[in-house]
């Protein structure tokens, strides 16, 4: 049951990040994807597992989008935390699919079964409140 709230909630996200988003769509900032994934101690080796055989697979399909995964050193739990950056809102939906559908939900289904609890979360980047170097494609005044 817990798997299947588990299941459901990220289709529901997938579901209704366009709509929430959908507002935004004249705003050039850069947007960044990050997605939470709290892993039980016993789950640790098939999360890995489950995220090489993704990313094996993806990359021998020609797979050219970036991303950064990270393991959370403090705080209580094991949380990992995936990361992708998109230029704008039009990069955002136009997306990839290199792995194949078929083969990508049954990769993200082995992968999501040694999740406990997920979070989305989608941030636009604050030009004028932050300090950038000049090569990071954002004007600097």
């Amino acid at each position: 049951m817990h798997k299947l709230l588990l299941i459901g909630s990220l289709l529901l996200c997938c579901c209704a990040v366009p709509a929430v988003v959908a507002y935004d769509h004249e705003d050039e900032s850069y947007i960044l994807l990050i997605n939470h994934y709290n892993v039980a101690p016993e789950h640790i080796n098939e999360f890995m597992a489950g995220g090489e055989a993704w990313k094996k697979c993806y990359l021998e399909n020609g797979g050219t989008e970036t991303w950064t995964i990270w393991r959370r050193i403090q705080g209580e739990g094991i949380t990992f935390t995936f990361t992708k950056p998109f230029a704008n809102w039009q990069d955002f939906f136009a997306g990839e699919e290199a792995v194949g559908e078929e083969r990508s939900k049954q990769l993200q289904n082995d992968f999501i079964n040694s999740v406990d609890e997920m979070w989305s979360y989608l941030y636009a980047q604050l030009p004028d409140l932050s300090h950038l170097p000049a090569s990071s494609g954002t004007a600097q005044e």
